[in-house]
Order: C-alpha cells, then sequence, then structure tokens
C-alpha cells in the first residue's frame, strides 16, 4: 500500500507523484516500445515483475520473435514474491500466489511455441535484508548456470528499460567481469496502463 511508497518519500503526495511519473512518461518516451539493435543474441532474458509487466514482456518477445530476432536460449528471471492482489484479478487463470510460478503460468498460455521450447525458470530467493527477490539476486542465480559468453537481450517495459539495463549490466561488471556478457535491455511502452487506475495503484505498480 501506501505505506511503502511513503519511506521513500513521506511529503510526496500521492498525486504529484503520479503526475512526476507521467511528465517522465512523456518526456523521455518511455511510451514507446524500444526494439533490439542487432538481429541474433545468444539468449533471451524476460526480467521479473508483476503479471501484468509479465504478461507485456512475454508478448513483446512473441513480436521479437515474429520480426525475426534470433536467440539460443531463453531465460525468465524470477524469484520469490508474493502476488498482489491486483495481479490474480487481472489473470484468474493464475492458480498460484507466487511470482516465479505465475511468470510460468504465463509463459506456458501466451507465449509462442519457440518461446518456450528452450526456455528455463530462473527463481531466487530474497537475498538478506529484502522482503523479495531482486534484479541483481534474479542475474545471480543465472549466472550459475555459467551462460555462454556473448550478447544477451533484456526484456523489461517503460521506466525500467534504461534502470535494468544499467543494475544487470553493472552487477555483471562488478562480480563477473571475466563472463564477457553484455546485455541490452529492450521493451514494449507503458502505453495505457496506467490510465484506469488510482495513484496509489499506479505508484505501488511502479514501485515492484
Amino acid at each position: 500500500g501506501s505505506k511503502r511508497l511513503e519511506k521513500f518519500n513521506p511529503l510526496l503526495a500521492l498525486s504529484a507523484g503520479r503526475q512526476i511519473l507521467d511528465l517522465g512518461l512523456q518526456g523521455f518516451k518511455f511510451d514507446e516500445p524500444v526494439y533490439p539493435k542487432e538481429n541474433t543474441y545468444e539468449g533471451l532474458l524476460i526480467l521479473g515483475s508483476d503479471a501484468p509487466g509479465i504478461y507485456e514482456r512475454v508478448l513483446f518477445s512473441n513480436e521479437l520473435i515474429n520480426r525475426g530476432t534470433k536467440f539460443n536460449s531463453v531465460y525468465i528471471l524470477t524469484g520469490q514474491r508474493k502476488l498482489e492482489e491486483y495481479e490474480k484479478k487481472a489473470f484468474p487463470y493464475l492458480t498460484t500466489d507466487d511470482e516465479g510460478q505465475m511468470a510460468l503460468e504465463i509463459l506456458q498460455k501466451e507465449a509462442l511455441p519457440a518461446l518456450q521450447k528452450n526456455s528455463v525458470l530462473i527463481y531466487s530467493e530474497p537475498p538478506e535484508g529484502s522482503p523479495r527477490a531482486t534484479t541483481e539476486s534474479t542475474v545471480e542465480v543465472f549466472m550459475d548456470l555459467s551462460p555462454k559468453r556473448g550478447n544477451y537481450l533484456c526484456i523489461s517495459d517503460g521506466i525500467f528499460i534504461p534502470y535494468q539495463e544499467l543494475i544487470v549490466q553493472n552487477f555483471l561488471n562488478k562480480n563477473y567481469p571475466n563472463a564477457g556478457l553484455t546485455v541490452q535491455c529492450v521493451g514494449p511502452g507503458v502505453k495505457d496502463t496506467f490510465e484506469a487506475a488510482s495513484d496509489e495503484e499506479v505508484l505501488n505498480k511502479a514501485s515492484l
């Protein structure tokens, strides 16, 4: 709820926070999709998110396949997190209360066969001091698989595209400097995801 937001800035009203987010989306064009720079990648990393975010990232991955983008393997980077009520309402076919299984169920229902074929679920426990898995903790579990050197495509969305590219590449450079992995983050724009939502719902989604 709003308590999670207040710990970041207790003086920021929900309506003001939403206005700041909306201005950012317009000014930096986060409402527009970002597409890959290359045609071929060693692997595809679908980064964890809430259920609507996973859904959009899977559909965007389908689009990349239809556009001819090639990759040798697919990894869904998720971790331990209890689903919010709005996620279960948005996707009534879900049978789970956990992010990892949720991502798998959405993939199985929405992904093209080519996307499902070589997919591997990466599941991270929360790091010490964190209530849920983080981008870094999921990448660490991914690296336990000793992935091949090369360029990897990360799927995120909207405002998270440049942020998660920075987080993932910095983590790799710092902790696995000799692994030879580089990442590019792409994904769909935010579109009208927030139009019908309340100010609190919008900022809670942005803080996931």
